[in-house]
């Protein structure tokens, strides 16, 4: 087991070393962080939360991998959408928000590498 300090620490080192992209929806910003090189893995938490949920797992799929993690509208760093507030619309919003980073050209720059 870790102690609270070293999840603390792991946590900070995760996010200092994500590439961070603000996506900007309907006047809400979608935050997703962004580690390694290769085929996409997008990580999305359940319910409630955020990237945290991944913090386990983000080190070894970045191994190989390009790792997104998304905080969902209205979690984690990420602003609420404007009402109504339906899960179609939370859905289009982050499927839009990764279909406008994936057409980026820094995005497909370092997917090459």
């Amino acid at each position: 087991m870790s102690s609270p300090q070293q999840a603390l620490d792991t946590i900070a080192s995760l996010d200092g070393a994500a590439r961070r992209h603000e996506i900007v929806l309907e006047g809400a910003k979608l935050v997703v962080r962004e580690w390694g090189h290769g085929p996409c893995v997008a990580l999305l938490h359940g319910g409630f939360g955020s990237w945290l949920h991944w913090v386990r797992n983000i080190e070894s799929l970045n191994l190989g991998h390009r790792v997104l993690a998304v905080d969902l509208p209205g979690l984690g760093d990420s602003g609420l959408l404007p009402e109504p507030v339906t899960p179609e619309r939370l859905g289009a919003a982050v499927a839009t928000a990764l279909a406008r980073l994936a057409r980026s050209a820094r995005f497909w720059r370092a997917s090459t590498h």
